[in-house]
C-alpha cells in the first residue's frame, strides 16, 4: 500500500510514529537517491506487521 510512496522526500507513516521519536522522512529518499547516483537500485518487499526487506543492487566495478 506504502511501498511506492516511502522514498518520496517527507513521506511519513503517521500511524507508525512513535511519540518519543518521530522522523523527518528524508531518510529513505536520500539513500534511494544516493544509490542511482552509483548507478544502482533499491527495492523494497514488505510483509505488514511482518517484516520489510531493503535490497540495495550495484553494479560490479571492474578496473
Amino acid at each position: 500500500m506504502h511501498q511506492e510512496q516511502v522514498f518520496e522526500r517527507i513521506y511519513t507513516l503517521d500511524d507508525a510514529r512513535n511519540a518519543e521519536f518521530q522522523g523527518s522522512g528524508i531518510g529513505l529518499s536520500i539513500t534511494k537517491h544516493l544509490i542511482e547516483a552509483m548507478k544502482g537500485s533499491i527495492h523494497l518487499s514488505s510483509e505488514p506487521y511482518e517484516k520489510t526487506v531493503f535490497m540495495y543492487i550495484f553494479q560490479r566495478i571492474t578496473y
